[in-house]
């Protein structure tokens, strides 16, 4: 019998086991990027501030060169700040309110960073200005700038 309770308990335990190696592999599917979850995309292509914001922006010099946001049409987001990569939704609105998406999942590498995802999550307005140049703007008044990239 104590036989039986061993091999009945293993079943359980792997069965367990394999639902939670599913279930996180669930959550930490890549739903973002070109091609991803955020269903047509013409939702961000009507707005004109949205067409604009479409492509990739990196942060000014003397910032980590190989910091970047890029806008997808689909209302997705990737960016890194420079050793860290992140991504999420984007949504802009009336007079430029700005919804950065949730935060997701990311590597913690330090380094000589530009904090261009933390900058995303935190905006709740953007402008695009002469240059062209890209202004992130949080609720206590910073704004973080970003330059078009040739890339």
């Amino acid at each position: 019998m104590s036989t039986m309770k061993h091999a009945l308990g293993m079943l359980c335990a792997g069965v367990l086991a394999f639902g939670l190696v599913f279930t996180a592999h669930a959550l930490t599917l890549p739903a973002f990027g070109p091609g991803g979850a955020g269903g047509s995309g013409q939702e961000h292509t009507t707005n004109p501030l949205s067409r604009e914001l479409i492509g990739r922006w990196k942060a000014p010099e003397p910032a980590n060169q190989e910091a970047y946001v890029e806008f997808y049409a689909d209302g997705t987001w990737q960016a890194s700040d420079g050793c860290n990569k992140a991504a999420s939704t984007w949504e802009v609105g009336p007079q430029g309110a700005f919804d950065g998406g949730v935060e997701t999942p990311t590597t913690l590498i330090a380094c000589y960073n530009a904090l261009i995802p933390r900058a995303l999550r935190g905006a709740t307005r953007v402008e695009v200005a002469a240059g062209p140049s890209l202004l992130l703007f949080d609720d206590i008044g910073l704004t973080f700038v970003l330059e078009r990239s040739a890339q």
